[in-house]
């Protein structure tokens, strides 16, 4: 609590409860600008960044440097699958629609282990570096070795929305890289027109057995259409049966005798009748003699009728009409003749029709299976005729044939490696070295498992702290004290320092207890370095050295019994302090000391007395004993105190009956590069140089 004057009251009675534990301080680096930040911790932890950032690019260049070099040269293959005109073909040789598992399929043909296996023979990958098997390795595995080898080289990936692949292969020479990519597409293209090319003769194949087959059946079914022809008769004529083609060549000759025996009555009838229709002959000679007849006609009225002339005329009418009447009687007897024979030839015709149709009736009965078996076998004559067509369509096909792919581009020896990737590798392990560097100084940094600063006892012990010793390089055999309270040294400094702040921060405390969460961490050093620079200021101080089970102070002090003491009380013959041994090392033990405080003698006849209690974590009576002081100095060496220990001695000095507490880091290096950035870094700045007497 506060008293009048503002100044924090501490007390020096017994009993009193234990001061409450400071709020947390704010960092005062972590008050600076990001800048400052920064900077300070590239400093503090420089190391720690340049370290992994010289070592994993070196590691990375060793490796680099012991990487042989590889180039891979590409090829581009376009997947563009030929239909076939013939059913007959689309049904032997199956082309898939283009679709990404017929697409992945191909990928997988061109990185096959069959093409692999080929590319190593074809280009002897057995004998070239990257491909030779080891030799430990046994004889018959070693091909399978090689083969495996060139796979794992080919690298086949399909363009995005498209049917082309890129085949790249990867090997230590350029020129093996760019054979291998055009052997490999030499390859699958010469594998998918043999695979087409044998489907296609596989199909020829079938359909001449196809063909061959039907000829032979063809051949038996026209042999049986012939012998059951031969059995019942029935012989083909040229566009029919021979009956068929008879009657109907019967039937044509009775129709024409028909005719011809009615043109003959006709002409019988003509001639006998003295009527027209006789024959052309009578008619010219019947002209004839009417024309002798006008002639004698005329002649008669003329001439008369006994004038030489018309008697000439009546003979030559006589000779024209007896020569008529013999023609006459000649026609009607051919006629009569003619008409006769129709009439027979007619008859013979009915005759032989009849006969015709008798037998017609019978090849009828026998027609019907022949009917049958000529059907089947031209059945069998049009499939060998679209068998053959078929074949004609596959042998066109043959000659046109080319694959399912066509080769986009060749691949060219390339001129550059692809891998390893030198500048790409040392850029990623310069930012891996830089990332890694940064990673450990960030960890180095806010993981640390000691103290470095004030500000991280503040936060983590929630302690004041109200002074820093530094580290003191002494020359050999100089007890570290003397070289501490030299003056104008910086350890003295910082000790005259400490004892103004023990007025300012803790109230001036008449007993103060120094003590420290384990063994060397400096408090004896402390407690001896305080007590001495404050009586060589001319106060009186007493240092009672409270650690008896080392005694550490009771050794290191040149000291005289002092005359009259009751206590054993020892004076230092290099401050004149006085000193009192507890415990082990003579005079009181820790309940006598209890007793002598309580008789007030100290608080009058000194103006400081200073605890040298045991660790908090080694004895108990640390903490017996800090409770007889006014306020307690936790010493922290520097960059060595675990925090988890001294977080735990900090809980057990808060118990009940406690008394104020405050930290003090001992053994600081202000030089090093830990405090880089830090405000007690500046305690041995050179600007401070000239409060110092050398």
């Amino acid at each position: 609590m506060d008293d009048a004057d503002g100044r924090l009251f501490l007390g020096r009675g017994w009993g009193e409860a234990p001061q409450p534990a400071a709020p947390p301080v704010a960092d005062p680096v972590a008050q600076g600008s990001t800048l400052d930040q920064a900077l300070g911790i590239a400093g503090r932890q420089l190391w720690a960044i340049l370290l992994p950032l010289i070592v994993i690019p070196g590691v990375m260049a060793v490796a680099l440097s012991r990487m042989p070099l590889l180039y891979t040269a590409s090829g581009t293959v376009i997947y563009d699958p030929a239909g076939y005109a013939p059913d007959v073909l689309q049904s032997i040789v199956k082309t898939d629609p283009t679709t990404d598992t017929v697409l992945a399929s191909q990928a997988a043909i061109l990185s096959s282990g069959a093409i692999a296996q080929r590319v190593a023979e074809a280009l002897d990958l057995g004998r070239q570096p990257g491909f030779r098997p080891s030799p430990s390795l046994p004889a018959p595995v070693r091909p399978q070795a090689v083969d495996d080898a060139v796979k794992q080289a080919i690298s086949v990936s399909a363009v995005d929305q498209s049917r082309v692949f890129t085949v790249s292969f990867t090997a230590r020479d350029p020129a093996i890289a760019a054979a291998a990519v055009n052997r490999i597409q030499d390859l699958y293209l010469g594998d998918q027109l043999a695979l087409k090319t044998a489907a296609l003769q596989a199909a020829d194949r079938w359909m001449q057995a196809r063909a061959d087959a039907l000829n032979a059946t063809l051949t038996r079914q026209d042999a049986a259409v012939a012998g059951y022809r031969a059995a019942h008769g029935l012989t083909q004529g040229v566009q029919a049966r021979i009956a068929t083609e008879q009657m109907s060549a019967l039937g044509e000759e009775l129709m024409r005798a028909q005719n011809d025996l009615a043109g003959a009555d006709a002409r019988q009838d003509a001639t006998g009748g003295r009527a027209a229709g006789i024959a052309q002959n009578v008619v010219s000679m019947r002209l004839a003699q009417a024309q002798v007849q006008a002639q004698l006609d005329a002649a008669r009225s003329r001439l008369g009728p006994n004038h030489p002339q018309v008697r000439a005329l009546r003979e030559q009418l006589a000779t024209l009409q007896a020569a008529t009447g013999t023609e006459i009687a000649a026609v009607h007897a051919d006629v009569a003749g003619d008409a006769d024979a129709a009439a027979a030839r007619l008859a013979s015709l009915r005759q032989s029709l009849l006969l015709l149709t008798a037998e017609g009736a019978r090849d009828a009965a026998a027609e019907g299976p022949l009917a049958a078996m000529e059907q089947d076998a031209e059945v069998t004559r049009k499939l060998r005729q679209a068998v053959l067509a078929q074949m004609d369509q596959t042998a066109q096909q043959a000659a046109i044939q080319r694959p399912d792919a066509r080769i986009l581009s060749r691949a060219e020896p390339p001129l550059e490696p692809s891998s390893p990737r030198i500048d790409l590798l040392l850029g990623a392990s310069l930012l891996a070295g830089l990332v890694t560097g940064l990673g450990l100084a960030w960890l180095r940094e806010t993981g640390g498992l000691t103290f470095r600063t004030a500000a991280e006892v503040r936060s983590a012990l929630a302690l004041p702290v109200i002074g820093s010793l530094p580290t003191v390089r002494r020359r050999a055999g100089q007890d570290a004290t003397a070289a501490m309270i030299l003056d104008g040294s910086l350890a003295a400094r910082q000790i005259d320092s400490l004892r103004a702040r023990l007025r300012l921060t803790l109230g001036d405390p008449l007993i103060l207890a120094v003590t420290a969460s384990r063994p060397g961490e400096g408090k004896t050093t402390l407690a001896l370095a305080l007590a001495r620079r404050t009586a060589m200021r001319g106060e009186r101080v007493l240092l009672v050295d409270a650690d008896g089970a080392r005694a550490n102070l009771s050794r290191r002090m040149r000291a005289e019994f002092v005359s009259n003491s009751a206590e054993g009380l020892r004076r230092d013959g290099v401050s004149g302090c006085a000193i009192l041994p507890v415990g082990e090392a003579g005079g009181l033990s820790a309940q006598g000391l209890r007793g002598a405080m309580a008789r007030d003698a100290w608080r009058r006849d000194f103006d400081l007395v200073i605890l040298d209690l045991p660790p908090v974590l080694a004895s108990a009576d640390a903490l017996t004993m800090a409770d007889l002081a006014d306020a307690v100095l936790f010493c922290l060496q520097w960059h060595r105190t675990p925090r988890r220990v001294a977080a735990y001695a900090r809980d057990l000095l808060a118990l009940p009956g406690g008394r104020p507490i405050a930290a003090v880091m001992t053994r600081l290096d202000p030089q090093a590069r830990a405090l880089r950035g830090f405000p007690e870094a500046a305690m041995a700045a050179k600007p401070y140089a000239a409060y110092a007497r050398r």
